[in-house]
């Protein structure tokens, strides 16, 4: 069983930092949204001290409802092309959360 902790982490980072890439130009869509908190939560787990619950992570996070809402809030028509290009390249938390510059 997954802890809430990890969620209400990866939610927390997803919301930051797609709230924090929020731009104009050509936008992504939910499905996209999905990939990038599934390579947050791959990120997120290789920085942590379980990566092995990498999967069960993202079991949780798909079926959480916040998860959905920080997604339609925060990066589904939110985050630009380029900027998902950018997040989905990141080796670390750190590189992902800089592709708001």
């Amino acid at each position: 069983m997954v802890g809430r902790a990890p969620i209400a982490r990866l939610l927390l980072v997803g919301g930051v930092a797609a709230s924090a890439v929020a731009g104009c130009g050509g936008k992504i869509d939910d499905e996209q949204c999905r990939e990038l908190t599934n390579h947050l939560v791959d990120l997120l787990s290789k920085e942590g001290p379980a990566p092995e619950n990498a999967e069960k992570v993202k079991a949780s996070v798909k079926n959480d409802p916040r998860a959905k809402l920080v997604r339609q809030e925060t990066c589904a028509g939110k985050i630009t092309r380029a900027q998902y290009e950018c997040m989905k390249k990141a080796k670390s938390v750190s590189d992902f959360a800089a592709c708001d510059r």
